[in-house]
């Protein structure tokens, strides 16, 4: 991991930066707006993913486990947006 000197430095966390700005742009308009409850729910929720990335928490088998979770919830919540998408089912956001 040559140039990385701190947390900022891992691609990981710059891209959880990234979210963290596009859901608290995204949550500002429309009836997201309005929902102060979900709205904040969502800002936790991308700023926590920010917040836990620590370089010294987990080990290297640690570290694969919680990679294949994440990949794991990282695909079913793919599926389910693609369900979601083609039914008539439709949020109240």
């Amino acid at each position: 991991m040559a140039g990385i000197k701190r947390f900022e430095d891992f691609e990981i966390w710059k891209a959880a930066r990234e979210l963290t700005k596009q859901v608290c742009q995204l949550s500002e308009t429309g009836r997201l707006g309005k929902d102060f409850g979900v709205k904040d729910q969502m800002r936790r929720a991308s700023v926590s993913i920010m917040s836990n990335i620590d370089v010294n928490c987990l080990d290297k088998d640690q570290f694969q486990e919680m990679h294949n979770m994440i990949s794991k919830c990282t695909r079913q919540i793919s599926v389910f947006m693609k369900y979601l998408q083609g039914s008539k089912i439709r949020s109240r956001i």
